[in-house]
């Protein structure tokens, strides 16, 4: 801050002041007098009232105390447009600025400046936010694999009985497990998925009617479990040989999917189970109460998880009866769900669809050798059991029986494009997947290929092509968005959520970006000779005849 020192000058003349002032110097004329000086040297002037008495203090700023001075000149000899500015900033104006207003100054381009790295900040957190959400928009997505930004290797120490055995519920695999020297006893065992290390085991001891059972039997215990949303599961077990007409419930265990608590455990007396969403599914054959001999079937759904686990939420029961001389017994397939439609199949028996609340969607008759079986967008495919090829599956909407070939299932598959389903044909080698409108029937596109499991995420179909391509394609239109090479190795398809991986029977696996197809990295799983497998939002390395496959896991 430049030092002040201040003159007071005495006003005794009110009147007007037209003569130049004969003392004071202008700011060009200061700015020639000290020409190295000019940006630092000023007037400041202070006025009191106007009027006789009136007094003016005039005092010229420098950064330089030994060069600082004043000067007595008279109010009326200042310059308007220097009073101006010192009233208004304290200094004077143009080239002729005081060190208080450069300070100003520099504060005004650091705060500018400090504006805009916030800014910056703010807008490069606001798109890395939005790229990892995109990145990892499919991670729910049931059968997604866990990121894998180069080859995976394998556990050669972590393997399950079969292929498919694997049960994905959030970040874990369920998995059952024998106990040794135990035969009543089932254990399931939860692994992390990004690693394979044992998360929990929980022992479950069956009850005694099914422990007579099950000393019998010549099979191990026999134990399924399937999700409750993603932190849930729910467990049955049962005897590995099916006693129709024993009269034995089976055991029906929640378990936590994080820690393995039991949330709830009681008997199990239906016929067919499933799950949807945190609800628990079941079909029964009961007795007609009027007719004993007749069947009448009945589908309960309850809340599997919470306060409110085991509340009945829904019951929906056949309007007809079905003749029958003796009970039927299913092993569980009875009943399946698909989204948000329920379909109930007994043998030998019409086909029921519902929807997730229990209404009655469509029902229908099968011919004797058919059965039904439920396809995406909430249509059911009828087709004899014991079919010559896969040509011979018709899909059944709504008045219309169209021959579409066998149904297929994408084994990735996020719900986007809903009201189409597939199906897959074969024209003597050739197979081909087709796409037809869910809700007219009416046929869409069709792609002949190398597998019939396709994968769907934001309404794009994943394919592997005959020729070894993977090709994108609008679900809806068929509409090619890219395609690229997958290798000669290729057999089938997984992913990431982020890469399309291209797997077979050998231990190589390309990845190709999922967006564009551009290769992102290809390399081998040492120790996988008979391939990769994807199950249950995981990859599995199976042995000769794909026996004690082992778990694939990110590298570290």
């Amino acid at each position: 801050m430049a030092p002040m020192r201040p003159v007071e000058l005495e006003d005794d003349d009110p009147g007007p002041r037209d003569a130049a002032p004969p003392a004071g110097r202008s700011s060009s004329q200061r700015a020639a007098a000290q020409p190295g000086d000019a940006g630092r040297r000023g007037w400041g002037v202070r006025r009191g009232r106007r009027g006789r008495g009136e007094r003016t203090t005039v005092v010229e700023l420098d950064d330089d105390p030994a060069t600082a001075h004043t000067a007595d000149v008279d109010p009326a000899d200042i310059d308007a447009t220097d009073i101006d500015a010192a009233d208004a900033d304290g200094a004077g104006q143009g080239r002729d600025q005081g060190p208080g207003r450069r300070h100003r100054g520099r504060w005004f381009v650091v705060g500018g400046a400090a504006v805009l790295v916030v800014g910056a900040v703010v807008a490069q957190h606001v798109l890395d936010e939005r790229r990892e959400a995109r990145a990892t928009r499919f991670d729910d997505v049931p059968g997604v694999l866990l990121p894998l930004d180069g080859p995976p290797r394998m556990r050669d120490d972590v393997r399950f009985e079969a292929l498919y055995a694997p049960v994905q519920v959030g970040g874990v695999l369920l998995v059952h497990r024998a106990v040794p020297d135990s035969r009543t006893t089932a254990r399931v065992e939860a692994l992390d998925r990004a690693t394979g290390d044992i998360v929990w085991r929980r022992d479950l001891a069956v009850p005694p009617a099914l422990e007579t059972l099950v000393r019998e039997d010549l099979e191990p215990l026999d134990v399924t479990c399937r999700p409750l949303g993603t932190q849930a599961a729910a467990c049955v077990v049962t005897t590995g040989t099916v006693f129709a007409g024993s009269g034995v419930d089976d055991l029906l265990v929640v378990l936590d999917a994080t820690d393995g608590t039991v949330l709830e455990q009681r008997d199990l007396g239906a016929a067919g189970w499933t799950t949807s969403g945190t609800s628990i599914v079941t079909a029964d054959p009961g007795r007609d109460p009027l007719r004993p001999e007749r069947e009448l079937w009945t589908v309960q759904s309850r809340v599997g998880t919470g306060p409110r686990a085991g509340t009945l939420e829904w019951t929906w029961t056949a309007d007809e009866p079905l003749d029958r001389d003796a009970p039927t017994y299913t092993t569980g397939q009875a009943i399946d769900v698909l989204g948000d439609r329920i379909l109930l199949t007994p043998l030998d028996a019409p086909w029921w669809l519902l929807d997730t609340s229990g209404a009655l969607v469509a029902q229908g008759e099968l011919a004797e050798g058919e059965f039904a079986a439920l396809a995406r967008g909430g249509v059911v495919m009828v087709s004899p059991v014991l079919g010559s090829d896969l040509n011979d599956g018709a899909l059944v909407v709504g008045d219309r029986r169209v021959e579409a070939g066998w149904v297929t299932r994408a084994s990735v598959d996020d719900g986007t494009a809903p009201d189409v389903t597939f199906t897959v044909r074969q024209d003597g080698a050739a197979v081909s997947v087709h796409a037809w409108d869910a809700a007219t029937g009416d046929a869409l596109w069709d792609r002949t290929v190398l597998s019939p499991d396709p994968l769907v995420l934001d309404g794009r179909v994943y394919l592997l092509g005959a020729g070894g391509t993977v090709a994108a394609v609008d679900a809806r239109t068929g509409e090619e968005v890219w395609s690229a090479s997958a290798g000669d190795f290729a057999s089938w398809l997984a992913t990431d959520g982020r890469r399309v991986l291209a797997l077979g029977t050998s231990d190589r696996v390309r990845a190709l970006d999922l967006d564009s197809g551009a290769r992102v990295w290809e390399g081998t799983v040492p120790g996988a000779e008979y391939g990769l497998w994807p199950t249950g939002g995981v990859l599995a390395a199976p042995e000769s005849g794909l026996e004690r496959p082992a778990l694939v896991v990110a590298r570290p």
